[in-house]
């Protein structure tokens, strides 16, 4: 028998009080009034299925897993926990119907694997759970890829790997629910261009704070056929404007992989619509040939975001060659620590709803908390109300007053460059 407290007055004479509402995570919610009550039972079914339900942090969870894609009819049987519960009307009676979402398929079932980097599995919606088998029944790691809850990411055994596959995939769409029938995943390995060319493309559509001009006007033409060569063709690479930023020039490498073209290569995958990863996959080799033949430029300024932890903290947004934004700012309060160096913008909310732990181990739970951007893990930059900026408070997330907050939002994108630079240590 499980005990419930909730908020309410006890009313003598008066039949507890019960509703099922809805909620994220779990089947139901339960909300129930007088103060305090017990629960006598509480069951899930639908056609051919039936299991008990746990409360857990007023919330109900089925003990055995739901069918995908059903309707279930939740029940709920409660009494006073008072010596009214011994009368006739101590007592109260619930049943609502919930859906259980169906289960995530594969979208397609066959992907491309580049060399050295994981297979992607990519879902026609969100999964709170993938399960991916090697033939045999070897289970593989699986995790979401940088936050994308619709697209995992597995490790291969290298033979594995090389052989193609196929691999078993089944996935829920919630952690209570029964996974679906297994789906099998092929892959064959892909190639791509190199580093050097990628960031060619990228120049010369506006995606790099650089600008790349061929040796030979010949070159300019050979965009498609030169895609895939190892020896792009040769040219010079120059900075678009006077002043670009002394952190931001120090992160420029022609020719090899460097966070500056990561961020350029989310900026695209935004643009065009493909799954925001920081590396070059051949679907994104194709779109940017179109793009170049079309001359399809990148349609936003580009931004970059500097931090500095030297009090007083301040941000400082480069635009365009021009710092259009300065505010005072708040980082992390130790023991917790916002994250140092630079990372990219690569999931934003204009709204969201926070939770977690303050820097003195405290929970919180912050609803409806502004102009959001996530730039590495949970750090992001958004607004917050405090009575002063400047100085480490947060939990490791990067404060903004309000006002400054909105408008930084509103100039910076997917792909944008956030450094972090830490106070010099005495």
């Amino acid at each position: 028998m499980a005990t419930l407290t909730t908020a309410g007055l006890l009313l003598v004479g008066n039949a507890p009080r019960v509703a099922l509402r809805a909620t994220g995570p779990a089947l139901a919610q339960l909300v129930a009034r007088p103060a305090t009550v017990h629960l006598l039972r509480a069951t899930a079914r639908t056609r051919g299925w039936s299991s008990a339900l746990a409360w857990r942090s007023g919330a109900l969870w089925p003990e055995r897993p739901v069918p995908p894609g059903t309707r279930v009819a939740v029940s709920v049987t409660l009494r006073d926990a008072s010596w009214l519960g011994a009368l006739p009307w101590g007592r109260a009676h619930s049943v609502a119907v919930r859906h259980a979402p169906p289960d995530p398929r594969l979208a397609s079932a066959a992907e491309t694997l580049l060399p050295g980097l994981p297979l992607l599995v990519r879902l026609t919606s969100a999964a709170a759970a993938v399960t991916v088998a090697a033939p045999g029944g070897t289970a593989l790691p699986a995790h979401p890829f940088h936050d994308h809850d619709d697209v995992w990411s597995v490790a291969l055994p290298a033979a594995l790997a090389a052989s193609g596959g196929p691999v078993s995939v089944r996935t829920r769409a919630r952690f209570w629910e029964a996974p679906s029938p297994p789906e099998p995943l092929r892959w064959t390995e892909g190639t791509f261009g190199s580093p050097l060319r990628l960031q060619q493309l990228l120049a010369q559509l506006g995606y790099l704070p650089l600008n790349w001009r061929p040796s030979e006007p010949a070159a300019a033409a050979a965009c498609r056929c030169a895609l895939a060569l190892t020896h792009p063709p040769a040219g010079r690479f120059t900075w678009r404007w006077p002043g670009v930023p002394a952190p931001l020039r120090r992160l420029w490498s022609p020719g090899t992989d460097n966070i500056i073209t990561q961020g350029a290569v989310i900026a695209f995958d935004r643009v065009s619509r493909l799954p925001i990863l920081p590396y070059a996959t051949p679907a994104m080799w194709q779109d940017l040939a179109a793009a170049w033949e079309a001359r399809h430029v990148d349609p936003h300024a580009y931004t970059y975001v500097h931090v500095s932890e030297v009090l007083p903290e301040t941000l400082l947004l480069w635009r365009d060659g021009r710092t259009v934004l300065r505010s005072l700012v708040n980082t992390a309060k130790p023991p917790a620590h916002t994250h140092v160096g630079t990372f990219v913008v690569h999931l934003r909310f204009r709204r969201q709803s926070m939770r977690g732990f303050g820097p003195t181990g405290q929970p919180y739970f912050y609803p409806d908390v502004p102009w959001v951007s996530y730039f590495q893990g949970n750090d992001a930059l958004h607004g917050f109300t405090r009575k002063a900026y400047g100085f480490p408070q947060s939990a490791g997330c990067v404060e903004l007053p309000r006002p400054q907050a909105r408008r930084l939002w509103h100039l910076i994108h997917y792909g944008t460059l956030v450094t972090v630079e830490a106070a010099p240590t005495l």
